[in-house]
């Protein structure tokens, strides 16, 4: 039994004394890594005990050795246990303040501990798989009713933010500064390498096109300052795409939940919209979908600004959104591209999961069919909008 296994054993005998369940059950299974995760091992758990109903878990062990954290922009583990443990905390209390109903609150796993030594690290939060959601194929284009959602969801988390920064500036300026990513020069080596991989795997008719739109993003030394530069940032996500969204059927409408909150940094909120809708594309589903999940975000925004007391004309007019909009679209496209690559990489095809990963590994994967034909697709719908000229 390895290290990390003895120490998720025994943060799980943690919370099962915790959570009362005296001479509890533990059982814990590994999951298959199939080219969607980089950071961790992961695992299930179900705790039990007579007359009790099963908890039923999902765990996070830390994989990614000194290599990949010092070429990372962000401390994956330390701010995705800082979400849970305190600036989801604060969320919550301003759902509670402002009477949000049940229905219309931040959707994401309960939190049930974690170990946070150095290369060490676990994270236990519920298994939401157990209560009927399901994770989406990240081969396949999301569906326009999901990506409605899944805006729905983004404003609510986008709104948070705001209404912290509006009600409590304090608190966040102070949570501004825990979550600041740094400089990369690797990271920076890594765009570099992996888009040429992306022009490579353009089609001859479009290759000059995306050369000059890759070298305009990649080659700027003030990348991260552009993504935000704005008097509109907020707490973004910074990796929401559907492989890191849960969704069910209530009866009504899907709901949709959030996980993966490594990456959460201080930017325009429109990175993560168009993060999200690139993420999930195909050119069908731009055709129809681009502009109505644009239109659905903005109204969901205000309705939940709203909630908290915010005008959104002041705090992020149509105006600003629409600007927003063209100015970070060039960015999103070669950043969701280069993004995509990764996502939709053949299992076979993907990284090996261990201490020696490091970013430059992601600039040599290959390019699946699915990606081809995504990419290409992709770019043909915005040369029409006459966004690429």
């Amino acid at each position: 039994m390895s290290e990390h296994v003895i120490l998720l054993r025994n943060l799980l005998v943690k919370i099962a004394n915790e959570q009362c369940f005296k001479d509890g059950y533990i059982t814990y299974n590994s999951i298959e890594n199939d080219g969607s995760n980089y950071t961790s091992a992961l695992f299930t758990a179900t705790i039990s005990a007579e007359n009790k109903e099963n908890l039923n878990l999902f765990a996070k062990v830390a994989t990614i050795g000194e290599k990949m954290r010092d070429d990372s922009p962000v401390q994956v583990f330390k701010i995705e246990t800082y979400f849970y443990t305190k600036l989801l905390q604060m969320y919550r209390n301003i759902e509670d303040e402002y009477k949000i109903p049940e229905g219309d609150r931040l959707k994401t796993p309960k939190f049930y501990g974690s170990n946070d030594e150095y290369l060490k690290e676990i994270l236990v939060l519920e298994n939401m798989l157990a209560n009927g959601y399901q994770v989406t194929d990240r081969f396949k284009p999301m569906s326009g009713e999901f990506a409605l959602q899944g805006v729905k969801e983004l404003a609510k988390f986008h709104a948070l933010s705001m209404a912290l920064a509006t009600h409590y500036p304090e608190e966040f300026e102070a949570t501004r500064e825990v979550l600041r990513a740094k400089e990369s020069d690797a990271f920076k080596k890594f765009l570099s390498g992996i888009s040429a991989t992306v022009i490579e795997t353009t089609e001859d008719n479009k290759k000059d096109l995306v050369t000059k739109l890759v070298k305009s993003v990649v080659h700027r030394e003030d990348l991260n300052r552009v993504i935000s530069s704005t008097d509109k940032a907020v707490l973004v996500h910074a990796d929401y795409r559907g492989s890191n969204l849960l969704y069910r059927n209530n009866g009504t409408e899907l709901e949709i939940a959030i996980l993966d909150f490594q990456t959460i940094t201080f930017g325009t909120p429109v990175f993560d919209l168009l993060y999200f809708l690139l993420n999930g594309a195909d050119k069908d589903f731009l055709d129809k979908w681009y502009h109505k999940s644009l239109e659905k975000y903005y109204s969901e925004l205000a309705s939940a600004l709203s909630k908290f007391k915010i005008d959104n004309a002041k705090t992020f007019s149509r105006e600003d959104f629409d600007k927003e909009i063209q100015r970070m679209l060039p960015i999103n496209l070669v950043l969701g591209f280069c993004s995509l690559l990764i996502v939709t990489v053949d299992a076979e095809e993907a990284p090996k999961l261990d201490e020696d990963l490091d970013l430059s590994k992601f600039g040599l994967v290959t390019p699946s069919k699915v990606y081809k034909k995504r990419l290409n697709g992709i770019l043909e719908y915005f040369i029409q909008e006459g966004t690429l000229t």
